[in-house]
C-alpha cells in the first residue's frame, strides 16, 4: 500500500490452471507467517483483512503458496505457457466504497519430454545391414536387432522403461546385448532395458542376437514389436507417459518350393506326356495341409495314372480328382519338416488331343501346377506357389497337287485343263506335300477314275507308300510322310 492511504476490507485472490497443476495443502503463507486461504478449484482465496493503514509509510504484504505440476501438453514442441492470474481488491473507505480492482499475471513455461522408437533388424548369417523392412532368412540364421529411442521432447526424460518380448522361435544369444545409455536384462524371452535419464535429444540404443529355431510355418513371418514407457521427472509426482510402440519389423520364414517338369517339351497330338511335380518344404518348416494342383491347357486331357512319391519311399498311386482342366490331388496331412527338408513327388500322365491347324501349324501349351498351404494348423490356405512349363504341340499338314498333259500331242504337265481326242494318251502326276509343322502318318488318297478314261498304267513312283486300283479308283497310301517332304 503507498504511503499516506487507507484501505478497508482488502482480499487478495489468485487463479491457477488446475487441469495442470494442483494447490499444495498448508504451502500458503502471509509475510512468511503460515495462513490457511479458501481454495476451490484453480482458485485460491485468502482472507479479508478488514485495515491496512498506511497513512506514515508504505506497508508491503506478501503473500505466498505452492502448486505442483501436474500436467503439460505432450504435442510438438513440448512446451506450453501455463499463466496465473492474481487480483487484490479494496474499498476507499469504511463505508464500504469500492476501489478499482487491480490484476498482474505470471507465465509458468512447462516442458515435457518425448521419446520415439525405431526397430531395425538384420541377418548377420546373410551379410545383411540394418532395415525396418521385412527380411527373409532361414532357420539357424543369426539375427540382430537394433532399437533406438530418441527424446525429442522439451525437457529430460526419467526411468524409461523398453521391453521386447520375443518370439518363442527366437534364441538370444547370450552376452549379445548391448548399450549405450542404461542396461538391459533378459529373462523368460523379454528383454527389459532400464534408462535413468535421457536428455532431450538424446538417443539411446540397445542391440542384441538371437538365433532362429526350427518350428516356423513356411511362408509365416516372426513380428517384433518394443514399447517404452516414460516419466516426466522421478521425486514421486510425475507423469509417466505410454506404454507407446516402436514399429513392427518381421521375420519372413522361406516358403514351399514347387518344380515341374515334363517327360518332352514338344510334341504331336496323340503323344502321351509324363508331368512331374516336385514340392519341396524347408528345412526347419512346417507346411500345414498342403494342397497340390495342376492345371492341364486346352489341348491336353488327364490319362492317368499318378503317383506320389516322398523319397527315399517308393511311388504309391492316388487318385485325384479331375474337374475340367484341373487336376486336385489328395490333401496332405502337416509336412512338418522341422527335422529336415522333405521331398514330396507327383507325377501323371497327359496326353496331346488337340492343337491348332493354321499355320505354323503349331502352338504352345501351358502347364501350371499350384501348391497352396496354410500358416496356422487347422487354418486356410494363407500361402501359395505355382511353376509352369510350356509344351510345343505340333500338327501335321498336307497339300497336294494335280496335274495333267496330253502325252500323246507332246505337251507339259500343268494344272490347266487340256484337250484330248479318243485314243490320246493322258499322263497324270500326284505330288504330296508335308508342310506342318510334325510328319503326317498313314496319309490316304484317293483318285477316282472318269468312267470316260481307261486306266493303263502306273507310269512312275509312288516315291513313298504304295498304290492299288480298285475298280476306277486308285488308293495310294503313305505311312509317313517327314516335314518338307
Amino acid at each position: 500500500m503507498p504511503k499516506g492511504t487507507n484501505a478497508y476490507n482488502v482480499q487478495v485472490t489468485d487463479t491457477f490452471p488446475d487441469s495442470e497443476q494442483t494447490y499444495i495443502v498448508g504451502s500458503a503463507t502471509k509475510n512468511g507467517v503460515p495462513i490457511t486461504p479458501i481454495v476451490s478449484g484453480g482458485t485460491v482465496t485468502f482472507p479479508v483483512i478488514p485495515h491496512i493503514d498506511a497513512t506514515v509509510d508504505s506497508v508491503d504484504i506478501i503473500y505466498s503458496f505452492d502448486v505442483r505440476v501436474i500436467n503439460g501438453t505432450h504435442v510438438s514442441p513440448y512446451i506450453e505457457d501455463q499463466i496465473n492470474k492474481a487480483k487484490v481488491k479494496w474499498d476507499i473507505d469504511i463505508s464500504g466504497t469500492p476501489a478499482i480492482s487491480v490484476s498482474t499475471s505470471a507465465k509458468l513455461e512447462v516442458r515435457t519430454p518425448h521419446l520415439r522408437g525405431l526397430k531395425e533388424q538384420r541377418n548377420v548369417t546373410r551379410g545383411g545391414i540394418f532395415t525396418k523392412r521385412g527380411i527373409n532368412y532361414t532357420v539357424g540364421d543369426i539375427i540382430e536387432y537394433r532399437i533406438s529411442i530418441t527424446n525429442d521432447g522439451a525437457e529430460t526424460a526419467f526411468n524409461s522403461v523398453i521391453t521386447d518380448k520375443l518370439d518363442s522361435l527366437l534364441l538370444l544369444n547370450l552376452g549379445s546385448i548391448t548399450t549405450t545409455h542404461g542396461t538391459a536384462t533378459e529373462t523368460g524371452g523379454i528383454i527389459t532395458w532400464n534408462i535413468p535419464i535421457l536428455n532431450a535429444g538424446e538417443t539411446a540404443t540397445l542391440m542384441f542376437s538371437v538365433t532362429t529355431l526350427p518350428g516356423v510355418a513356411a511362408g509365416g513371418s516372426i513380428p517384433d514389436t518394443a514399447s517404452f514407457i516414460y516419466s516426466t521427472n522421478n521425486n514421486g509426482f510425475e507423469v509417466t507417459y505410454g506404454p507407446d510402440k516402436t514399429n513392427t519389423v518381421r521375420l519372413r520364414a522361406p516358403k514351399v518350393k514347387i518344380d515341374k517338369s515334363a517327360s518332352l517339351t514338344e510334341g504331336e497330338i496323340g503323344d502321351d506326356i509324363t508331368y512331374t511335380i516336385t514340392i519341396t518344404v524347408p528345412d526347419g518348416t512346417i507346411a500345414y495341409t498342403p494342397l497340390v494342383e495342376d492345371i492341364l491347357p486346352i489341348g491336353q486331357v488327364y490319362i492317368g495314372p499318378a503317383t506320389r512319391q516322398e523319397p527315399p519311399n517308393p511311388p504309391v498311386t492316388v487318385v485325384p480328382t479331375i474337374s475340367g482342366q484341373t487336376i486336385t490331388f489328395p490333401i496332405n496331412s502337416d509336412i512338418d519338416a522341422t527335422a529336415g527338408q522333405r521331398t514330396i513327388v507327383y507325377t501323371f500322365v497327359a496326353r496331346i488331343v488337340d492343337a491348332t491347324h493354321n499355320p505354323p501349324f503349331y502352338e504352345i501349351q501351358t502347364n501350371i501346377s499350384r501348391v497352396k498351404w496354410a500358416i496356422v494348423s487347422g487354418g486356410s490356405f494363407k500361402r501359395q506357389r505355382e511353376d509352369k512349363i510350356d509344351i510345343v504341340a505340333r500338327t501335321p499338314n498336307i497339300t497336294i497337287l494335280k496335274e495333267q498333259k496330253n502325252f500323246t500331242n507332246g505337251g507339259s504337265y500343268t494344272t490347266e485343263s487340256i484337250s484330248g481326242l479318243p485314243e490320246d494318251l493322258i499322263y497324270y502326276r500326284l505330288k504330296v506335300t508335308s508342310n506342318g509343322a510334325s510328319p503326317a502318318y498313314n496319309i490316304n488318297i484317293q483318285d477316282i477314275i472318269s468312267n470316260d478314261l481307261t486306266f493303263i498304267s502306273i507310269i512312275s513312283g509312288p516315291t513313298d507308300g504304295s498304290v492299288v486300283l480298285s475298280g476306277n479308283v486308285l488308293k495310294w497310301n503313305i505311312p509317313q510322310l517327314d516335314v518338307g517332304i
